[in-house]
């Protein structure tokens, strides 16, 4: 038994929706890289309770249309599995996203093996890597507002590898934030909380070696290099970041960065 399209992934009862909710939780990570003139943005998943193996599912993310375009699969895991068939990865037009910027990808793909020979997806951190999509950037100056697309039963949808009763796995809100900056070396920069709600976003910076290094400039730049915020450092301070919109940022002082998210 496959999943031949969303339309089936969509039909199924209210009874059997009910049926198929499970403990088993999800976040889906996403990390996103600029590659000269292209974000890639690598999209993996974690279970948040306890592993399990992904069957057809549909993965959406919505960003902005002013700042990134043509998006394609650079890369995915999916193909390593034979089980897994159709891998898609289309843009929905949304009735709610008329008159507005706002654009749509699901990555799509069926699941037309057995129970427990899907990926597993590990309760882990560091999760299960699905795939790589890449966008052209269009504008560098706008902010990309690349965030997951979670509406219900016309948002994301993540099944389980049983085909013959497939429990269908929920997201679970307020996912940690695992778009933290990757150094090499340990960064003596910190800053708190990494991922914020933008109604009430305020980012709390310390520079250790403020003593040695006196006032600095920060910047908080997106994703794309624009620069959005900037001032004098302290040794520990507080930054209102509450007008930003919803999207990855950088704060900079010298040669150090940190990354952070505001959904």
């Amino acid at each position: 038994m496959t999943f031949k399209n969303k339309s089936f992934l969509l039909g199924i009862s209210f009874t059997a929706f009910a049926h198929l909710l499970t403990a088993q939780t999800y976040c889906l990570k996403y990390d996103m890289s600029k590659q000269g003139n292209y974000i890639d943005v690598k999209i993996s998943m974690v279970a948040t309770r306890m592993p399990f193996h992904l069957g057809a599912s549909n993965l959406q993310f919505k960003y902005s249309k002013a700042a990134l375009t043509n998006p394609i699969i650079l890369h995915n895991t999916l193909t390593n599995n034979r089980l897994y068939e159709n891998i898609t990865l289309t843009q929905p037009h949304p009735p709610t996203f008329a008159k507005t910027n706002h654009g749509l990808i699901s990555y799509n793909f069926e699941y037309k093996g057995v129970i427990t020979q899907g990926l597993s997806i590990e309760a882990s951190e560091k999760g299960t890597e699905i795939a790589v999509i890449r966008f052209d950037i269009k504008d560098a100056t706008l902010i990309p507002n690349f965030q997951t697309y979670d509406n219900g039963s016309k948002g994301t949808i993540v099944y389980n590898d049983d085909t013959h009763n497939p429990l269908l796995i929920q997201p679970t809100p307020n996912c940690p934030n695992y778009n933290a900056f990757n150094s090499e070396k340990e960064p003596t920069l910190k800053g708190y909380p990494n991922l914020m709600q933008v109604s009430n976003a305020h980012f709390t910076l310390e520079v250790p070696d403020f003593e040695n290094e006196h006032r600095q400039t920060y910047q908080i730049r997106t994703i794309l290099g624009k620069q959005v915020l900037s001032g004098k450092t302290a040794a520990q301070m507080e930054i209102n970041v509450s007008h930003l919109v919803a999207g990855t940022y950088f704060v900079k002082v010298g040669s150090e960065q940190l990354k952070f998210v505001i959904q």
